[in-house]
C-alpha cells in the first residue's frame, strides 16, 4: 500500500529471506516500481498462498469478506473458490519483478493487468498453484518474461497482449498452456525448456489469431509416458514461424511453420536450442534455488495434480463428513458482473 500510494519511483528490496505466508492477494498499481528479491540472503524470498484459504473462508466453508459485490457461498471442498492471484500488477508501466519465488496458491499465483507496459519478470519461480501460474490479460503490451520456471501446475500460463516474449524459461511437469497465446498478438518465443507435459504445450483457441515465434527451444515429453499430448495444440488461424527446435521425436516443426520469415521480435541473444537447455536448467528460476525448483531442473520432481487433497490441511472443514447447508442469501446487486469478474 505504502508502494501504490508513494507517487514516485520505488525500489522493493529485502533484507532478510524466507517464506511470506500471503494472507490475501498483493497488488502493485504503481508505475515505475522495481520488487527485487535479489538483496534478500538464502534461502531468498518466497510468496506462498497456501494459507489463503485459512483466511478468506469460515469453518463453514463460507466467505468471512465478500471478494465481489455479494456474499458469495461456496461448497466445502472448492479449491477454486478463492478466484484471486497471490500478486497481481494493475494498469501501469515500467514494472520490474525479480528473484521472488511465488507458490502454492489454490488458484492463480501471478497476474497481470490488461493495459499494463512494459514489464519484466527476471528470474522468478511460478510453481505448485491450483490454476495458473502466469495469466497476462488483453490490452497488456511489451512483456518480456525471461530466465524464469513456470512448474507443477494444471493450467500453466495463458498470454494475452502484443509483443510478448518469453525465453530462456523452464516450463516443467505441466498439464498444459506451456503457454496459451490468446488475442492477435506477437508473442516470442525463444530458447526454452518445455518438459513434462501431459495434455498440452503451446496451444490456441478457436476464433482467435495469436502471430507466434516459436524458436530454438527444447521439448521433452515426460519420460516412460504411454500417450503423450499434442505439442501444439493450435485451434484458431494462428500464424507460426518456427526454426531450430529439438525434439520431440518424430515431430516435425518445419511443417507447422505457416510463414517465411519470422515475426517481430525483441533483441534477444539467442543460443542453439542445445546450448539454451544446458543454460536454463543451470541458471533459470529465482536465486538462490531452493529444493523445489532444483527438482524440476534436474528432473526429480515430478507433476503431481492438485486436487482438494492438496489443500486439505488449509480448509479444516474439509474433514467433515457432513457439511452445513449454506444459508439462504438474498445478493446485494442484479447487475451482471464485469468481464473481469467472469474470468
Amino acid at each position: 500500500d505504502k508502494v501504490n500510494k508513494l507517487g514516485k519511483p520505488a525500489r522493493i528490496t529485502f533484507k532478510v529471506g524466507g517464506t511470506i505466508l500471503v494472507q490475501s492477494g498483493l497488488r502493485l498499481d504503481a508505475p515505475n516500481a522495481t520488487l527485487d528479491g535479489s538483496t534478500a540472503p538464502a534461502p531468498g524470498i518466497t510468496l506462498s498462498g497456501r494459507d489463503i484459504m485459512k483466511f478468506l473462508f469460515d469453518e463453514d466453508g463460507f466467505l468471512k469478506q465478500p471478494i465481489s459485490r455479494t456474499r458469495r457461498a461456496f461448497k466445502p471442498g472448492a479449491i477454486r473458490a478463492h478466484r484471486g492471484p497471490l500478486f497481481g500488477i494493475g494498469k501501469v508501466e515500467n514494472v520490474i519483478v525479480r528473484d521472488i519465488r511465488f507458490r502454492e496458491t489454490p488458484s492463480l499465483n501471478l497476474h497481470l493487468a490488461g493495459g499494463a507496459k512494459r514489464i519484466l519478470f527476471d528470474h522468478i519461480s511460478s510453481t505448485e498453484c491450483g490454476d495458473g501460474a502466469l495469466f497476462i490479460n488483453n490490452g497488456a503490451e511489451l512483456v518480456t518474461v525471461q530466465w524464469s520456471i513456470f512448474a507443477g501446475c494444471n493450467l500453466c500460463v495463458r498470454t494475452r497482449g502484443d509483443k510478448v516474449s518469453f525465453h530462456h524459461c523452464l516450463f516443467a511437469e505441466n498439464a498444459m498452456r506451456n503457454p496459451l497465446a490468446r488475442g492477435d498478438g506477437v508473442r516470442d518465443l525463444r530458447n526454452n525448456v518445455v518438459v513434462g507435459w501431459r495434455v498440452a504445450g503451446i496451444q490456441s483457441v478457436e476464433g482467435e489469431s495469436p502471430k507466434l515465434n516459436i524458436i530454438n527451444s527444447f521439448w521433452s515429453p515426460p519420460a516412460g509416458a504411454k500417450e503423450v499430448g499434442r505439442v501444439l495444440d493450435i485451434r484458431g488461424s494462428s500464424t507460426i514461424y518456427a526454426r531450430g527446435n529439438v525434439g520431440p521425436e518424430g515431430f516435425d516443426w518445419n511443417a507447422k511453420s505457416n510463414t517465411g520469415s519470422p515475426l517481430p521480435e525483441p533483441p534477444v541473444t539467442t543460443q542453439t536450442a542445445e546450448e539454451a537447455k544446458a543454460l536454463v536448467l543451470k541458471y533459470a528460476g529465482a536465486r538462490p534455488r531452493d529444493e523445489i525448483d532444483r527438482g524440476y531442473a534436474d528432473g526429480t520432481r515430478k507433476y503431481v495434480s492438485r486436487t482438494k487433497d492438496e489443500w486439505r490441511s488449509a480448509a479444516p472443514w474439509w474433514t467433515k463428513e457432513k457439511p452445513p447447508p449454506p444459508p439462504k442469501f438474498i445478493p446485494d446487486w442484479t447487475k451482471e458482473a464485469p468481464e473481469e469478474e467472469k474470468e
